[in-house]
């Protein structure tokens, strides 16, 4: 479908995650950016959110997305829902 997935941050998973992308074949598919400073230009050249956890208790970034008008998916766990 052309959609390219975006993670921003970092996190202890990042290994694994590099990994089953490459393993998977979707490395076209999945750009990795790290931590940057304009999370609110990413946000706003995004279609939608996602936030996966499965611990949560403040999900600011679901308020960022909020505040700019972008929907965002949520893991069902306390603190996103």
């Amino acid at each position: 479908h052309g959609y390219i997935l975006q993670l921003v941050g970092e996190g202890a998973l990042k290994d694994e995650l590099l990994k089953l992308v490459r393993d998977l074949k979707i490395v076209n598919s999945v750009k990795f950016i790290g931590y940057t400073d304009n999370v609110n230009e990413i946000i706003d050249s995004s279609d939608f959110m996602i936030l996966v956890s499965h611990v949560e208790g403040h999900p600011l970034t679901v308020i960022e997305a909020a505040g700019r008008g972008v929907p965002t998916l949520l893991s069902n766990v306390d603190g996103s829902r």
